[in-house]
Parts: structure tokens; sequence; C-alpha cells
């Protein structure tokens, strides 16, 4: 099946008249990147509201869910007569993590102080999404996912093959449940959360994105679900195990093109760089934790201008808010105004009110006015302006029913084969494999850190 990113509102593309890529250089480093932002406090380490693994929770759902491997340079060549192919499936059913390492029905994993993932000579991870291991926190979140499935799988009986699919199947829809009832919930404006899966029975009424079950939508790919790089803390304290050379206020940054001591991927684990979970989740923490993701406005850290992904140091796509507004113009992602008007109209008839593009654009001249046309952009303004840390009605609108509808579109969510099921459905009493009351102990409801609890990953 050909998987493909799809318009999804009728507008135009934007293409702003003398921007060259100097132009958006100067713009981003200016107004986006914040000079401040650099090893936090204690008193400005929980600035946002948002506990900071789910940052990269959302990161992990996006490499479930999209891949473009358009070069940033070659990005405007395939989208203005036809499309930009994803080579992900555009479904929410773990294949990141199913394409990996299994034997004997069981993922494997390098063992020892700590687990690590797969990888080979080189260091590199041996996973179904490289992706997973561009840093340590979303790597430790992956192998979560594998250990996971192993402790299920231990807690079944019986044919290894059997055991199997049903530990996959509970594991992808405890998944898809957190997913829509923990992650979405901590981003999404209240009333566009309620109108697309609490108010209309989950089914999102007559409100439809037209998408297919081969498409997921540019505005979300190019621009709504790229919020999360706003998100992204500069430094992060790893955890206070005995032995492991980190420490509590010791502070080590994600990305640091000076040094190696930094949380970047593609390598062996550290002890210095083990994740303690109880710092990132809402696990029964004590004190300053856990530590918070920055608050979503259009602020990202000095880190995210420090990628080293170019062959040639100083490129212009070593800043990732550079490239996020580059390639949605050689995409032809769709103006902002023009989906600002179209969106309102989407949601008319159901009493939710759209902020007017002026109204989030005001008092702006310029370049900086200019640059609200980009999508993504103005998704972050509109967060930073009206969203009270979450996202704006536009940018939630996006979210909510592209993720609606992926859910309808993958044929074996529990949105479809069970719309009743709960993960308490599946409780070690009535048959299943998990255990209420531990692997559900931070939040009767499940959480991100039922999947830590599961997968025996480190917590204080």
């Amino acid at each position: 099946m050909k998987n493909d990113f799809k318009r999804v509102f009728k507008c135009p593309p934007w293409e702003p008249d003398n921007l060259d890529e100097d132009a958006v250089k100067d713009f981003t480093n200016n107004g986006m990147i914040d000079p401040n932002a650099g090893p936090p406090t204690p008193a400005t380490a929980n600035q946002g509201s948002i506990p900071a693994g789910y940052t990269y929770f959302g990161q992990f759902v996006d490499h479930d869910l999209t891949f473009d491997q358009t070069a940033l340079e070659n990005a405007g060549q395939e989208t203005r007569h036809g499309s930009i192919r994803n080579h992900r499936t555009p479904v929410l059913d773990l294949d990141s993590v199913y394409a990996g390492v299994i034997t004997d029905h069981l993922f494997v994993f390098e063992e020892g102080d700590f687990s690590d993932l797969p990888r080979r000579q080189d260091e590199t991870a041996i996973i179904g999404d490289p992706r997973n291991d561009e840093n340590a926190i979303i790597a430790q979140l992956h192998l979560a996912f594998m250990r996971a499935h192993n402790t299920l799988m231990s807690r079944l009986a019986g044919d290894r093959g059997i055991a199997f699919a049903k530990s996959r199947r509970i594991l992808t829809w405890l998944y898809q449940w957190i997913v829509v009832n923990d992650f979405l919930p901590r981003i999404i404006h209240d009333d566009v959360y309620d109108l697309a899966f609490v108010s209309s029975g989950k089914t999102g009424g007559n409100i439809k994105f037209n998408v297919t079950k081969s498409e997921i939508p540019f505005e979300f790919a190019f621009a709504a679900y790229r919020f999360g790089h706003s998100m992204v803390r500069d430094s992060y304290q790893t955890n206070n195990f005995s032995g492991f050379n980190a420490g509590f206020n010791t502070f080590i940054r994600i990305f640091d093109a000076a040094s190696q001591d930094d949380l970047r991927g593609g390598r062996v684990l550290t002890k210095r760089r083990i994740i303690q979970w109880d710092w990132f989740l809402e696990m029964g923490n004590t004190g300053p934790f856990p530590q918070k993701a920055m608050p979503i406005d259009t602020k990202l850290v000095r880190a995210l201008s420090e990628l080293q992904e170019h062959p040639i140091p100083g490129q212009i796509d070593n800043i990732l808010a550079t490239r996020n507004i580059l390639r949605g113009i050689r995409v032809g992602v769709p103006d902002a105004g023009c989906v600002v008007t179209e969106v309102g109209k989407f949601l008319h008839v159901t009493g939710v009110a759209v902020p007017a593009f002026a109204t989030i654009s005001a008092g702006t001249t310029g370049i900086t006015r200019e640059m609200h046309h980009s999508l993504w952009y103005y998704i972050l303004k509109e967060a930073e302006v009206q969203g009270n840390g979450k996202l704006g009605v536009v940018g939630s609108t996006i979210l909510a029913f592209t993720f609606l509808w992926v859910l309808r579109n993958t044929e074996n969510s529990y949105f479809n084969l069970e719309p009743g099921w709960k993960p308490d459905n599946d409780l070690q009493k009535n048959g299943g494999p998990l255990i209420a009351d531990d692997d559900n102990r931070d939040d009767p409801n499940w959480s991100l850190a039922s999947i830590i609890r599961l997968s025996g990953l480190r917590v204080t």
C-alpha cells in the first residue's frame, strides 16, 4: 500500500515573497532560539505544566505514524504536482516496535547493570525505526515498550504464538488508550478534545477529516504535530542512582555540539544517561519532580540549534526551527491564514470559537508578520497567546481529528474491535495479563507510567 501525506484543507500554499534561506535563519536565530534557555536552575526547572516524559512520548507516537525521507533540499520537487511518500504505516499499531528483534516471541536486548537497546558493532540500534534512537530518552522509552511486551509474555502460559498475539494486542491497545486518554488531554484544548473524543461518543459526529487508511494530513505532519519541538528542554536531570555519576541538580544537555556529554542517541547507553522515570513522569514523586516540558510557544532552546545532522557543520539545516519553516514552504503547507478560516468553517456548528488570524498576529510587522503565515509557527504562536498551557483551537483541531480518524482507520484498534474497552477489561483476574494494583499504581485510569511499570525500568 502506498502511504501518502494529504492536504485536508482547500488552501493555497504559503509562498512568501522575498524570503530566502538566510532571512529565515536570521528570524529563527533572533526570534525563536531562546538565548536564556540553557541549563535550568532549580527555580526555572519546572516552567511548564506537562511532565517532560510526554515530550518524548509525542516523538515516539510521531515515529509510529509518519516518516518523510525526503531531503530538505529536494522537498519542493515532489509535492507541487504529486505527493510525498510516508514511509510508516499511518495507523497506531506500534509497528515501530514490533519490527524489532524478536526471538521465541520475546524481544532481545542487552543486559548488564541496566538494559540497552539491541545494537550492532557500530552501536546503532537494531529496532524497527532508527529514529527512536535519536536521543537517550526516546531510546529508553522504546526499550520500555519492548520490555513491557516481554513482561506480558511472562504472565501468560500455554502456546507461545497465542501468548505473543495476546501480549501484542493488549500492549497496542494500552498504547492507544494512553494516546487518547493520557497524552492528548494534556496537549489539546479542552473544548476541542471533548468535541472529538467525549461528547460525540468517540465518533466525531458529522465532523470528518477526509483521509483514508493510507493518508496523514499535510497540516498535521509538517506543521501542527511539530509543536513538540518547543517542549524540548535544553538539559535534564537524568538519575540519582548510586554509582551512576549523575545526581540531583546535574543537568545534561539533550544535544551539545561542543561535547559528547549529552543525551544524543546512536550509541551505547552509559550510567550517567540512564533515565530515572519518576523524574520524567508522575510516579509518586516528591520535591521538584517530575521535571516539566518547556511551554508550548514560539521559543526553542539553544540545543535545537546545534543538531549535527548535515555533513557540513554550520549549514542552515542544523537549526531545527529553520528546517521546519523551510520544509513547510517547499512541500507547500497551506497558508495559516486560510487554514484558520477553514477550521472556523469546520467547527461552525459546534459552538467552539476559532480566534481570527488577525487576533494572533496583531501588533506584528515585517518578517514577523509574514512568519505568521507559516502554519507551524502560527500554531505555536496561537498556543503562546491563547493556549493556556495547551495548543490553541486551530492546532488542537488538526491534532484531535487526525488522531480520531487514525484510530478509526486502524482496523485492529479497540475503537473498532471493542469500542467500550478499557485496560481494566484485561486485568489478570479476568484472564488477561495486566495487574491493576501494580501496573496502574500511579494512575488508576492508566497512563504512560503504566508502560514503565510493566517494563521494570528504573524508578526511585
